[in-house]
């Protein structure tokens, strides 16, 4: 484990190197640049130095300083990078793995299906094979004949036994074309039923989702009925309590006056130059129609139709 990692470091210092180096060797690159301004500074440093100038050697060795630090950040930065695409080369490699390992088992899956098949196909060979009619033509074949054979014979048609054999082999060939069909057929309908449920279960899940849905927009419908409703009942309660302000005011400006017309009046009354007033008869002179007072039962019944007047609309 150890030389792994060893190896594997070695190979990212590597990369990285060469990363850099091919950098450098760029038109134009930063990196490339910083160095040669840390080599123009180094000279500029020894010339101080040679030169004892205290400011230049202090100027030239802050630059000096920070364009190293520039140099590791970007050498860091470089590292960073090429790690990352290792890092993804290592997934993309372990996913190659895992797709490859389930193929295999897959394949091997289906070797084993065919292995069991050609099991079943050996036993109903075997069992035809293992018949009592089956056993009666192979004895019948392997008999000794008891007839001398004649060399100048006629050529005679074939043996009973050997019509059986045939039979029997084209039995077999039947047989299992009719497992192979059957087999065929078992699988037909076991991906028909796979997808009969996968239609199911997506059209129970389309219909779950449409109706999650219309609950959802009757939900927010409710929602916004009611807000609807509480802002207006707001408004109408507002309006309703400015209207019994507006009628208790007015009650109360309409007392104010009825008393001040009262008290003009019994002024005006008492400062008359009346003659019969003065002879302590009644004046002849009519009086003035008073207003009528307005009534609080109607001030109120007024601000009730305006509020209902408001609810409607």
């Amino acid at each position: 484990m150890a030389d792994e990692s060893v190896d594997v470091s070695a190979l990212v210092v590597a990369a990285i190197n060469e990363a850099v180096q091919r950098r450098r060797r760029k038109n134009g690159d930063p990196l490339s640049r910083v160095v040669d301004g840390n080599r123009a500074l180094r000279a500029q440093l020894f010339a101080a130095q040679q030169g004892d100038v205290s400011d230049a050697e202090r100027v030239a060795r802050s630059q000096l300083a920070d364009n190293e630090a520039s140099e590791r950040a970007h050498v860091a930065r470089m590292f960073k990078t090429e790690t990352a695409v290792l890092q993804m080369d290592a997934k993309r490699e372990r996913q190659a793995r895992a797709a490859d390992a389930e193929r295999a088992r897959l394949v091997e899956e289906h070797a084993e299906a065919l292995r069991r098949l050609k099991a079943a196909l050996d036993r109903d060979v075997a069992a035809v094979r293992s018949s009592p009619s089956a056993q009666r033509s192979r004895r019948a074949t392997t008999a000794p004949s008891t007839t001398a054979a004649t060399p100048a014979a006629p050529p005679r048609q074939a043996s009973p036994a050997r019509l059986r054999a045939r039979e029997l082999r084209e039995e077999v060939d039947q047989l299992r074309q009719e497992r192979t069909r059957q087999f065929a057929a078992r699988l037909e309908d076991v991906e028909a039923d796979f997808n009969a449920t996968c239609e199911r279960e997506q059209s129970a899940i389309s219909a779950q989702a449409a109706t999650q849905g219309s609950e959802r927009s009757q939900r927010v419908k409710e929602r916004a009925d009611r807000e609807r409703n509480t802002r207006v009942n707001d408004r109408v309660a507002v309006r309703a309590a400015q209207n019994r302000e507006r009628s208790r005011a007015l009650r109360t400006r309409t007392d104010e006056l009825q008393k001040s017309v009262l008290l003009s009046r019994e002024q005006f009354r008492a400062k008359s130059c009346d003659p019969y007033a003065t002879r302590g008869e009644k004046s002849a002179r009519p009086e003035r129609s008073r207003t009528p007072a307005v009534s609080a039962t109607a001030v109120d019944e007024a601000a009730e139709k305006e509020a209902e007047v408001e609810r409607r609309r």
